[in-house]
């Protein structure tokens, strides 16, 4: 009965230290890719989720790159664009739409901003099991570097969110980094 008893109690306590070294490593990793960058004002910590695919019940959906372009169209006073580019598989055996209405983006105040005129905005009617690939504009503030883009189609209750870090296009090949997105201010 007493070998059992140590015997348990040192898988018990082999199993509560591998647990808090799991933890560690998971926080240290975590940690390692938050950047601070000042937005709209405000101070957030920020880690990229651009390039990372999420699924809902009707897409698998990327959210590829964001970033800052000249767009004569949008003429809110203030505002700059904000270029989204997605790619969306249609994972049901019905087609499904999917556009740039479907998607806005929020700052750290919880200000949510949609689409402006373009002539590239995306939209469009996906078979089963094909891929659509667009790109979206939407008017942020002049001084807006991160966000949260969101996309969540009128009468759906499928959304998803993908933390961003906003590029500047200096030139026509700019990208965005994928290691800086807001997590905490950004919600």
């Amino acid at each position: 009965m007493k070998k059992i008893l140590i015997s348990t109690l040192m898988l018990l306590s082999a199993t509560v230290l591998l647990s808090a070294c799991h933890a560690s490593n998971d926080q240290t990793k975590h940690t390692n890719n938050e950047t601070t960058i000042e937005s709209s004002g405000k101070k957030v910590n920020v880690v990229s989720e651009l390039g990372k695919t999420k699924t809902t019940d009707e897409f698998e959906i990327t959210v590829k790159q964001a970033e800052i372009v000249d767009n004569p169209l949008n003429t809110d006073l203030g505002h700059s664009t904000l270029k989204v580019d997605v790619s969306a598989k249609n994972i049901t055996n019905k087609e499904q739409s999917m556009g740039t209405g479907d998607f806005k983006i929020k700052d750290a105040e919880g200000n949510e901003y949609t689409f402006t005129s373009s002539d590239n905005n995306f939209g469009d009617v996906v078979q089963p099991g094909k891929t659509i690939d667009g790109s979206g504009y939407y008017s942020i503030p002049n001084d807006m570097k991160a966000g949260v883009i969101i996309y969540n189609p009128y009468e759906s209750s499928s959304q998803q969110k993908w933390e961003a870090v906003f590029s500047k296009d200096d030139s026509s090949s700019a990208s965005v980094s994928n290691e800086k997105t807001a997590t905490s201010g950004l919600k």
